[in-house]
């Protein structure tokens, strides 16, 4: 028979990934729109992306929930892990961010181009490092 707790740890890690995985998608979509003047849709498709970045980086670094905490899925390792997600979540993100600074120098750099960018690139890092140590310690 199946451990519940494993099948719930597993489907925890397979959703997290593909959250991740979506807000990469959703980011790259960002940065194709043209930014020139911005439309109902971009505003509705910024907010939603910002909606998505949140939740993920939320969920996959800190065990805020509405329904109450899971004993069994916030025990010691995972807060430890959530702790690794969120410090790894931030030097990408920084890291990204002088990234563009530095580019900035030599080409033109839409902030409403490239702020999801760095915004999804951090989230992304966080939960699918969250993703990859529950594996490992799971």
């Amino acid at each position: 028979m199946n451990n519940p707790e494993k099948t719930v740890t597993r489907r925890r890690r397979a959703v997290t990934a593909g959250a991740a995985v979506l807000l990469a998608v959703f980011a790259t979509a960002m940065t194709v729109a043209p930014a020139e003047t911005l439309r109902n849709v971009d505003i509705v498709r910024t907010i939603g992306f910002v909606v998505l970045a949140l939740v993920l980086a939320v969920r996959s670094t800190t065990a805020f929930s509405f329904v109450g905490r899971n004993a069994v899925l916030d025990d010691e390792l995972t807060r430890a892990n959530r702790a690794s997600a969120a410090l790894v979540g931030f030097w990408s993100m920084f890291v990204a961010a002088l990234a563009v600074l530095v580019a900035s120098f030599f080409e033109t750099v839409a902030p409403m181009q490239i702020i999801p960018v760095i915004i999804g690139i951090g989230a992304v890092t966080a939960a699918l490092r969250f993703v990859v140590l529950e594996g490992r310690g799971g």
